[in-house]
Parts: structure tokens; C-alpha cells; sequence
């Protein structure tokens, strides 16, 4: 939006001015055109949990009990409410998949 359109909105608005609003329940507020990176705390989220959870010594059974209900429940939320992009979807699957 042009700076003078926003500048006739706010007035009409009596100067009330929209900031990034930052999160409301783990989900940005405003999404732009760069979901990569604003959906890159849910690859960065799991990135996190495997890595910790590869210095320990599980059993198969153990990492299949971890992975699901926890790595695959996280982008769930997001994903109710918006469309993930594909590259990140590919991103959290050969995350998972090489944590086997």
C-alpha cells in the first residue's frame, strides 16, 4: 500500500496505526510474502527437539514414540490455519526422516 493511502486511512482512523503485532497463540499476526521464513520457527522447533534427542540412546520403538505425537503434532496448529509452504513441508520431512 502506498505511504499517502496509509497516511488517509490512519487519519480516517484517527491515527489508530497497525504495527507487527508480533505472535498470538504461537502463529504470527500478519503474514507477508517470505512464509519461509516466518513459518521457520516450526522447522527451527524441531530441528531443536532431534537434535537432543539423538544424543540419546533410544530404541526404535522409543524414537517412533517421540516422533510422532511430538515433531508431527507441531506444525499441525499452523497448518489448520494456513497453507504451508511445500518447501517446508519437505524441509520437516527429511528432518524426520533422517532422525531414523
Amino acid at each position: 500500500m502506498e505511504h499517502s493511502k496509509k497516511l488517509e486511512v490512519c487519519c480516517r482512523l484517527e491515527n489508530i496505526q497497525m504495527v507487527n503485532q508480533g505472535k498470538y497463540l504461537g502463529l504470527p499476526m500478519v503474514i507477508t510474502r517470505t512464509k519461509g521464513q516466518i513459518f521457520g520457527f516450526i522447522r527451527d522447533n524441531i530441528k531443536k527437539n532431534l537434535g537432543s534427542w539423538k544424543q540419546k540412546l533410544l530404541s526404535q520403538a522409543g524414537k517412533e514414540v517421540l516422533l510422532k505425537p511430538v515433531t508431527q503434532a507441531m506444525p499441525t496448529y499452523a497448518m489448520s490455519c494456513f497453507k504451508l509452504p511445500l518447501k517446508l513441508c519437505k524441509e520437516l520431512s527429511a528432518m524426520m526422516a533422517r532422525y531414523w
